[in-house]
């Protein structure tokens, strides 16, 4: 019987160990797959943010470099036009209408004198648009006010205008300016056109193929292709287009590169960016394509992510399945131990709950914070744009509305039998102020008179005299409270942020005429355009199909179409110009299920975000209300990327993985490492007592790491604990200043081993110097002390005698009239200047001297030459680097040493000197020119004869004529 009882005990136990093998190996293997699948997700997001960054980065800054460049354009063609005007037989031409070939060579060489002219032609227009003479071809006679809306606005307002448009034969940059006789009237324009070609050969130097397309709604207007090339039905405007890159983009088609969501396309190893393209009335025209290569990008940020991953996620396996071996070996079958295993288990369980629920928790709250902070972020940006369009209004208001000339028109408006004939008044003389203003976002400028008729809408002067009382409350509010009101509201027209100002006409200090009202007013793409550039997202617009049905003329409503949200519409020009500019928001993501709640909150007329279907984007909505009805009439929507949701969401799976591999290891070595804490605090205690009573900065570290620092370390940098001081730097290394005249590990090629360079120098040589927490530069005396493995490092204060030895060589060194250094200066640095070039690169000099200057002395006298001396050394500081150094070398001659890659680059530095110091007026003096010789520092030779050799060059330059450069090897 005894027998039998203890075998079965036995198979107990041999049942019971089965299980729990089972159980420990399925453990084990779960947890493997699930850092497995944790680590793809954090790989994952981390590429996505590198990218995301990088492209973000190039986005911003194509977009700088092409409006830059486009302004410079703009400008260029504008100044080459103003000289043409200028020049009398220029004038004479025009007056005579002598347009031959030699009359354009003529014009062409004039402009040669004033910059790049290489594929421009120039065309002259008749007084009401039809071409008289172009360049370029023989074809005159044409209308273009029909194809061309600058042309159609030149005729329309004489003044100089510059724009991108698209003609017959291409899209080009265009200048006009008008041209008036003796009397004063308009009697045609002048046109300078260029393409785009050179603006793609600057990009190329960024890296950048380009392709100009113009959109394909244009393909039947150019009638006459200059570069006669497609793809599909859109028209390549550049002839240099890279043939690489035109089969690239024909072989995906357009469409594929033009996203209405997305400012660039990714195709394997190359990133195509899209620029869209607008006349000055925002019509528009079409997109700029750039091609760049993103191989190396690849290579150097985003497999270097992978392999980390893949290294962590190595030795993350490692480390758990050691753990598991250790609990395996130490793990007994015996009864009394199984139960103290399951009761630990079981308080495990319990505790691992409480951290599940607190994490899912606190990450809720976390995402409701986030959603109110970024709500509220955008009603504050929301706030800034109408504040901003406010004030253009009020401006514009005050400066172009309320003046005598306009009040007179609008009481002459007051007479029925006048009102016409004042309309046509009023319209004259505003039509040009109009234009302008619509460069600032101005849409509608509309006159009503007192009893809410409609007199003037400079937007579309054909139409007036509805009466408004009904269709716009705003309105009728104004002209019954004689005050101001601003608020979004639809027109009959238009929808738009508006600002109505009463009028009133002042007979005298006591009287007061009421005459109406006026409207300023901004287009809701301009707002929601500058609300999604401000938040760096993608926006849309929808207004209450109601409220489109009520309000607007019938002429006018087929402006909207229906949206997917039943009772709102989309205004289709903002869609598409949203859409050209690759900033529409695609609320067809959002997902049905939510179109209940989506109107329920929007009733409440607060701003508020949901996430999508798939939690890849938060949609932020704007409820617009009437001022007056406060009903809820448009809605703006921003569209945001979630990356941030995603990363919660990510971060909340790694949580609970890592609290349960962390819990259960805690439970594993609990005892081990309660033991292993209670020493190694009782040993930080004593060494941080030691070290807290030193007067000097002291700190422990190895190559790697700070280990240790006193009280005096934390206070001097304004940190609580090394904890946190370690989170922005890795050692104290990355505090010193990059000064010459202290150590410093900028030209330290590996980081890790300045302390072994600092061991290396004498010990006057050891003073490094510092910024405190606010912001004040100190300088310290530096001892380094090894200490097996480690170092004691002992910084002491020494920054009034070291600021008093500074002052002392900075006066001694720097020349006293311009500031730069002195001879004296470079006599005691040659060696520094010497050394300070590194990475391949080499010591240029640059041997400046000016022109003719003992005449200004001679005629101006020293003190103008004095002045001139000054005024060289700042255009040359604003025209080189900080780095480099300025050494006058005597009277008006100056060196300047700078490091370099090539004496081609030497050269261009010298040259934009040259440039600046030419196109500077001086005072008095006006026009001073400098020549300049050039050479290259050789290693292990004198460097005076390299001095000399600038000198030489110099010379050769004065010789030659003097504002040059020269160079002599």
């Amino acid at each position: 019987m005894d027998f039998y009882v203890k075998y079965k005990s036995d198979q107990g136990v041999f049942l019971l160990s089965k299980i729990i093998k089972l159980v420990y190996f399925t453990l084990f293997f779960s947890i493997l797959v699930a850092v497995v699948y944790v680590s793809n997700i954090y790989k994952d997001e981390l590429i996505q943010e590198k990218e995301k960054e990088y492209f973000t980065s190039n986005t911003e800054q194509l977009n700088r470099q092409i409006n830059k460049l486009i302004s410079d354009k703009k400008a260029s063609q504008l100044m080459m036009l103003q000289q043409l005007v200028a020049d009398h037989k220029v004038l004479q031409l025009i007056n005579i209408k002598q347009f031959d070939s030699n009359s354009y060579k003529y014009i062409f060489q004039k402009l040669q004198l004033y910059g790049d002219i290489k594929g421009s032609r120039v065309q002259f227009i008749s007084a009401n648009g039809v071409s008289l003479s172009r360049s370029w071809d023989s074809v005159t006679g044409d209308n273009l006010v029909n194809i061309r809306q600058d042309v159609a606005s030149m005729i329309k307002s004489p003044r100089i205008i510059s724009s991108i448009s698209i003609g017959k034969y291409n899209m080009t940059f265009k200048t006009m300016m008008p041209i008036f006789n003796s009397e004063n009237s308009f009697i045609g324009s002048i046109e300078l056109i260029s393409t785009f070609d050179s603006m793609v050969e600057e990009l190329k130097h960024f890296g950048y193929n380009s392709l100009v397309l113009v959109d394909k709604q244009y393909k039947k207007q150019i009638t006459y292709p200059i570069t006669k090339t497609f793809i599909g039905d859109y028209y390549v405007a550049n002839t240099n287009a890279d043939k690489q890159m035109l089969q690239f983009i024909k072989s995906k088609g357009a469409e594929h590169f033009i996203s209405p969501y997305y400012s660039y396309v990714i195709d394997k190893n190359t990133a195509v960016f899209n620029y869209a393209l607008f006349d000055e009335k925002e019509v528009f025209l079409g997109n700029i394509l750039l091609a760049k290569d993103i191989s190396s990008f690849r290579d150097s940020k985003i497999e270097p992510i992978k392999s980390d991953v893949q290294g962590l996620l190595v030795i993350f396996i490692i480390f758990i399945s050691l753990g598991f071996y250790v609990l395996g070996n130490n793990y007994n079958l015996h009864l009394k131990i199984d139960r103290l295993l399951f009761f630990s288990f079981s308080i495990f369980i319990l505790i691992y709950l409480f951290y599940f629920l607190g994490v899912y928790f606190y990450y809720h709250e976390q995402e409701n914070s986030y959603r109110y902070s970024y709500n509220e972020s955008v009603k504050v940006d929301f706030e800034n744009i109408s504040n901003k369009y406010s004030d253009i209004a009020e401006i514009m208001f005050k400066l172009e509305i309320e003046n005598v000339k306009i009040f007179e028109i609008l009481k002459k408006a007051q007479d029925p039998s006048k009102k016409d004939e004042a309309r046509e008044e009023l319209y004259e003389q505003l039509k040009d102020k109009y234009e302008q203003n619509k460069l600032y976002g101005v849409r509608q400028l509309h006159f009503h008179l007192s009893n809410n008729e409609s007199f003037l809408r400079m937007h579309k002067p054909n139409i007036y005299g509805d009466n408004l009382t009904k269709s716009r409350p705003t309105v009728r509010w104004v002209n019954e409270h004689h005050q101001r009101i601003d608020g979004f509201e639809e027109g009959k027209i238009y929808s738009g942020f508006r600002h109505i100002f009463p009028l009133f006409y002042q007979y005298d200090s006591s009287n007061k005429f009421y005459m109406g009202s006026v409207e300023i007013s901004f287009s809701s793409f301009s707002f929601i355009k500058n609300l999604a550039n401000t938040d760096g997202c993608q926006g849309s617009f929808l207004v209450k199909s109601d409220i489109v049905n009520s309000t607007l003329f019938t002429s006018q409503k087929s402006n909207y179409e229906n949206s997917i949200y039943a009772g709102w519409s989309f205004d289709k020009a903002v869609r598409e110009k949203l859409r050209n500019l690759s900033i529409d928001a695609d609320i067809s993501l959002i997902g049905s299920q939510k179109y209940a709640y989506i109107e329920e909150k929007i009733d409440k007329g607060e701003v508020f975000s949901i996430s999508d279907k798939n939690e890849n984007y938060l949609f932020t909505f704007i409820p617009l209300k009437n001022p007056i009805t406060n009903e809820v009439v448009a809605i703006f929507i921003l569209q945001k990327n979630n990356a941030i949701f995603l990363n919660m969401q990510n971060s909340k799976r790694i949580a609970y993985l890592l609290g349960f591999i962390l819990l259960l290891f805690v439970f594993m070595y609990m005892y081990k490492e309660i033991s292993l804490k209670k020493e190694y605090k009782l040993l930080l205690r004593k060494t941080q007592r030691i070290l807290d009573a030193q007067d000097s900065i002291l700190l422990i570290m190895n190559k790697d790491e700070i280990l240790e620092v006193n009280k005096k370390f934390l206070d001097f940098f304004g940190y609580a604990s090394l904890a946190i001081f370690k989170l922005h730097d890795r050692d104290i290394s990355e505090k010193f200043l990059d000064d010459e005249r202290c150590f410093h590990i900028k030209n330290i090629e590996n980081k890790r081993d300045w302390i072994e360079k600092l061991a290396s120098i004498d010990s006057k040589d050891k003073i490094v110097s510092m910024m405190d927490k606010k912001g004040d530069v100190y300088y310290f005396s530096i001892q380094e002390n090894k200490m097996e493995d480690n170092y004691l490092l002992e910084l002491s204060d020494i920054s009034d005698t070291m600021k008093e030895k500074f002052r002392f060589i900075d006066k001694a060194y720097t020349d006293s009239l311009t500031g730069a250094y002195n001879r004296e200066y470079f006599n005691a640095s040659n060696e520094t200047i010497i050394n300070s070039t590194h990475n391949g690169l080499h010591l240029g000099i640059i041997f400046c001297d000016i022109d003719l200057f003992k005449n200004v002395n001679d005629t101006y006298g020293h003190d103008v030459g004095d002045q001139v001396l000054k005024q060289i050394v700042q255009i040359m500081r604003k025209t080189i680097r900080v780095d480099d150094l300025i050494v006058r070398w005597g009277g008006e001659e100056f060196v300047i040493f700078l490091n370099i890659d090539s004496m081609d680059i030497l050269i261009k530095i010298a040259n934009n000197i040259r440039e600046a110091i030419e196109s500077e007026v001086f005072d008095n003096v006006e026009k001073i020119t400098c020549s300049f010789g050039l050479s290259i520092y050789n290693k292990d030779e004198d460097i005076y004869e390299a001095i000399k050799r600038a000198d030489e060059a110099l010379y050769e330059a004065k010789r030659s004529g003097r504002n040059r450069v020269n160079f002599k090897s």
